[in-house]
Formats: structure tokens, C-alpha cells, sequence
């Protein structure tokens, strides 16, 4: 990927025909004020590094529901390198995601899904 923001490097990089994809209310609200606040906070959060960029339209609108299939996903959680490296850290992970998205979850509930992520993901020993 291009050290530049905004999508066009991705089309730059890979060609005109690459799909940019959004459901269909997204791309309503982004022709409207939502694109334009979009763009104003994207300025803010990158500390001006964005501003002059240019955005490229979506050129596919997706159904609602849809999903993407971008090969094997079965090893996202296991592979080599992994980010988390053992149950205490998943258990870190999982605190960490429902400050910081003011999830509200009780700890009991944060060890259910802990261990719901290590039974289906980890497998990190008990």
C-alpha cells in the first residue's frame, strides 16, 4: 500500500477496476452532509496529513447482510505472530475492547466472551 491517504492510492495502486464497496444507506449518507464530516474529521484525526487527497466514489453498493470472502479466515486468530500469546492476555484483550467501545459489560460477562474467543480461536491452555 502507497504511504499516501485517502482511496485513491488504493486505485492507483491497483487499478481502476478495483471494487470500492458500501452498503447502500453508506453511500447515501456520504453524498450527503456525512461525506463532508467524514472528510473534516479524517483532516482532524491524521493532523492535516489527509487534507488535498482525493476520495474515488464507491463503485459497488452491497445488500444488506452481505459478506465478504477473502480466502482461508480459519487462521486469523491462530496463526504465527499472533497479537495475543496467552489466556491472560486474551482476558486483557477483551477488558480493553469494552472500555474502550463503553461497552458496559460486567467482568463475568467479559470472562464469557474470553472463553467463548478461546474455545472457538485460541485454544490457550486453562
Amino acid at each position: 500500500m502507497p504511504g499516501r491517504q485517502g482511496n485513491h492510492a488504493y486505485i492507483e495502486a491497483y487499478g481502476n477496476n478495483l471494487p470500492l464497496n458500501a452498503h447502500q444507506g453508506t453511500i447515501k449518507a456520504f453524498e450527503c452532509v456525512q461525506g463532508n464530516r467524514w472528510r473534516t474529521l479524517m483532516a482532524q484525526w491524521t493532523h492535516q496529513a489527509t487534507i488535498g487527497t482525493r476520495v474515488v466514489p464507491i463503485n459497488q453498493s452491497l445488500a444488506h447482510g452481505a459478506e465478504f470472502k477473502f480466502g482461508d479466515g480459519s487462521k486469523i486468530y491462530a496463526r504465527d505472530g499472533r497479537m495475543l500469546s496467552d489466556r491472560q492476555e486474551l482476558l486483557q484483550h477483551v477488558a480493553s475492547c469494552n472500555a474502550s467501545l463503553n461497552s458496559g459489560l460486567f467482568p463475568e460477562e467479559e470472562l464469557g466472551i474470553a472463553a467463548w474467543q478461546n474455545q472457538r480461536n485460541y485454544h490457550f491452555d486453562q
